[in-house]
């Protein structure tokens, strides 16, 4: 009976020993792999730095339509002194850009994304222009029709940052 609980306790502390240098062995190797720097960075750090890029680079089509599209529609408006003669599209199309401005705001180089958060504010000007004008209520604010004459149009500034967005994916898709 003692040879028996001899032989249970060698066994389990043979297999256990085992376990304990396999898991050590994986474990170690995997540590390595995710964690352990090999030249300036690991290749978890790499994975999530070409993640970060790749969302980037892939963001940067939409947002030079959305831009694109707006560009056509303030020029638009630029021509047409009354909003009401403007594209209504220019409304969910400042939205989408917007909400696409919130999504991708940690993807975007600081200069680029304070070039589109100046196109957003810009757009933003144009709506409130838009929205007034379209009112259903025909008591529009006191001095609105003094504003409208006075509202600088600039189409031109939203076309400027369209084509800095485009350059700047141009010189990314170089770059890779």
């Amino acid at each position: 009976m003692f040879e028996t609980i001899i032989i249970a306790v060698l066994t389990s502390s043979i297999v256990t020993g085992l376990m304990v240098f396999l898991f050590k062995v994986y474990f170690k190797k995997l540590i390595e792999e995710y964690f352990v720097i090999r030249g300036d960075e690991s290749k978890f750090q790499r994975n999530i730095r070409n993640k970060y890029q790749e969302t980037a680079i892939n963001s940067f089509p939409e947002v030079s339509e959305l831009l694109y599209r707006l560009t056509v529609i303030t020029k638009h408006a630029d021509k047409h002194a009354d909003p009401r003669h403007w594209n209504p599209d220019i409304r969910d199309l400042t939205s989408e850009f917007t909400d696409w401005l919130f999504r991708h705001r940690y993807y975007i180089a600081k200069n680029i994304f304070e070039l589109l958060h100046e196109c957003k504010r810009t757009l933003q000007d144009y709506l409130v222009m838009y929205d007034i004008a379209t009112r259903q209520d025909p008591n529009k604010p006191e001095g609105f029709e003094s504003f409208v004459n006075k509202f600088e149009k600039r189409s031109h500034r939203i076309e400027e940052i369209h084509n800095e967005v485009l350059k700047t994916l141009k010189i990314i898709a170089k770059g890779n």
